[in-house]
C-alpha cells in the first residue's frame, strides 16, 4: 500500500506546479487497493487521477472518491470512510481519496446525523451548528439545521427541543400537536442558549438510544439528566412518546400509574434546577432514577416526570409538561387549575431565568 498525496488550490483550475494562491486546501492522502462501496452518487472516465480530483472539487457533495487504476474511471462518493468505515473495502483496482470538506456545513452537504459529522472528523468536531437530512424515505423535509453537541468523547448529541415557562403555552396546548403532530419548526432550533420554546424537526426525524437535558445557560451542556439502556431503541422522540396512546385534545392519558420508563442517571446543576425536585425520593409510582413517560397520581401529571412519584414523592406533577388537571390530560376542565413547561409543582413557582433542552444522541 502507498500513499499519494494531492494540493487543490481554489484560485484556479491551472495546473498545480505553476498555482501561486493562498487559499490552498490541506493535502489530500490517497489509499491505494482500498475503495468505498454503496455511496456513488456519480461517475465518469477521467485521463487521470489529477482530472478526477478536479471532478471531486467540481460537485460540491464529492466527500472522497474512488479511482479506477484499469480504465481511469473516477467515481464521486457521497461519504467518506470514516463515516461508513464497514463500506471501506480492499479492491487491488482502486484508490480512494478522501477531499477535506466539513459534512453538514452547507445544505448542500447535509449529514444524515451529528453522529455521522463526528466521524467523518475522526471525533475533530466542534459543537455547533449543522445541516441533516431527513432518513425517512416517505418524509417530504427538506434539509434541516441543528446544534451539535460534540463535546463527548464518543458520543454526539443532537439538539431536539426547549421547554420555558416565559412563553406561550405550546407544549401544553389543549390540542398536544407539538408532542404529536407539528412538522414545522417552531424557535431557535440551533442555538441552546434560547429562553424560549423550541421544537425542531430532529424531534420527530433524528433516532437514537439515549437522552440527556441540558439547561439552556450552561454552555458546556452537561446532563442534568441522561437516560441509561437503551431508552429510546432506535425510535425518534416523538415516535417514543406517542407510542403509548392519543392524548390529544384533552384524552386523559393515565390514572395512578406511568405508561413507559426509563433508567437515568443525573449530573451538572439538577440538584438547583426546577423539575429534579424528586430526583431523591422514591415512590409507588417510580423510582428516584427512573424518568417517567405520561404519569399521573392523586390530581397531578407530567408527559415528562423526573425521579419518584407517588403519594410520598410530590405525586406526579414534576418534570417536564406538568399539570394539575383533575384527571391529566391537556386540556383543564376544572377552573384555577395549572400546567407549566417544567417545574416541580405545577402549584408552584415557575423558573422563568432558565429553561431545558432536550437531546439525543
Amino acid at each position: 500500500m502507498f500513499a499519494r498525496v494531492f494540493l487543490f488550490c481554489t484560485l484556479s483550475l491551472i495546473p498545480l506546479r505553476v498555482a501561486t494562491s493562498q487559499q490552498c486546501e490541506p493535502a489530500e492522502q490517497s489509499e491505494s487497493g482500498k475503495a468505498l462501496k454503496g455511496h456513488v452518487f456519480k461517475s465518469k472516465r477521467v485521463q487521470n487521477p489529477y482530472e478526477c480530483l478536479m471532478f471531486c472539487y467540481s460537485e460540491f457533495t464529492c466527500q472522497s472518491y474512488n479511482y479506477v487504476m484499469t480504465g481511469n474511471f473516477c467515481e464521486l462518493n457521497k461519504r467518506t470512510k470514516e463515516a461508513r468505515p464497514e463500506d471501506f473495502v480492499q479492491d487491488e483496482t482502486r484508490f480512494y481519496v478522501r477531499r477535506w470538506k466539513n459534512r453538514g456545513s452547507v445544505p448542500e452537504m447535509p449529514a444524515e446525523s451529528c453522529g455521522e459529522i463526528k466521524a467523518s472528523e475522526q471525533g475533530m468536531a466542534v459543537s455547533g451548528r449543522y445541516w441533516l437530512e431527513p432518513q425517512e424515505t416517505n418524509m417530504k423535509s427538506k434539509n434541516f439545521l441543528v446544534y451539535c453537541d460534540m463535546v463527548s468523547v464518543d458520543q454526539a448529541w443532537t439538539l431536539l427541543a426547549r421547554f420555558s415557562n416565559r412563553d406561550t403555552k405550546n407544549w401544553m396546548d389543549d390540542s398536544g400537536d407539538w408532542w404529536y403532530d407539528s412538522a414545522q419548526a417552531a424557535g431557535e432550533t440551533a442555538d441552546p442558549s434560547y429562553n424560549a420554546d423550541m421544537i425542531s424537526p430532529a424531534f420527530w426525524l433524528v433516532s437514537g438510544s439515549e437522552l440527556k437535558i441540558t439547561r439552556n445557560d450552561d454552555s458546556g451542556h452537561i446532563p442534568l439528566l441522561q437516560t441509561t439502556g437503551n431508552c429510546l431503541s432506535g425510535q425518534t422522540f416523538r415516535s417514543k412518546v406517542t407510542t403509548y396512546g392519543d392524548f390529544r385534545n384533552g384524552s386523559v392519558w393515565s390514572d395512578g400509574k406511568c405508561l413507559g420508563k426509563c433508567n437515568v442517571q443525573y449530573g451538572g446543576q439538577y440538584l438547583t434546577t426546577k423539575g429534579f425536585g424528586q430526583a431523591s425520593c422514591s415512590g409507588d409510582l417510580q423510582g428516584a432514577d427512573e424518568v417517567g413517560f405520561w404519569c399521573s397520581s392523586g390530581w397531578g401529571g407530567s408527559v415528562i416526570m423526573i425521579g419518584g412519584g407517588g403519594a410520598s414523592c410530590s405525586d406526579a406533577d414534576h418534570g417536564i409538561g406538568t399539570t394539575v388537571a383533575k384527571l391529566s390530560s391537556f386540556k383543564i376542565k376544572e377552573d384555577g387549575r395549572k400546567e407549566a413547561d417544567f417545574g416541580d409543582s405545577a402549584w408552584g413557582y415557575k423558573a422563568l431565568s432558565y429553561s431545558l433542552n432536550l437531546w439525543v444522541h
